[in-house]
């Protein structure tokens, strides 16, 4: 069975849609590491670290590290 990404946009943001059944990850892209959004199967707790930094770079500055308006552009 093969699954396909859906990108949905919720309050004017970007969200990662797939199935889980297939080991997929979901998530937010803003948030996910690099190698989670390239490499879902093999992502480690580093990948952890990164969305929490990303939260914290966030939470101190008020804007994102990577602003992007589309998943392409990011």
């Amino acid at each position: 069975m093969t699954a396909a990404a859906k990108l949905s946009d919720c309050r004017g943001g970007l969200t990662a849609e797939t199935n889980e059944e297939t080991g997929v990850v979901r998530g937010t892209p803003h948030y996910m590491s690099p190698e989670q959004i390239r490499f879902p199967l093999q992502v480690d707790p580093r990948s952890d670290l990164f969305s929490l930094a990303i939260v914290a770079y966030e939470a101190l500055t008020g804007h994102r590290p990577h602003p992007a308006k589309s998943l392409p552009e990011m």
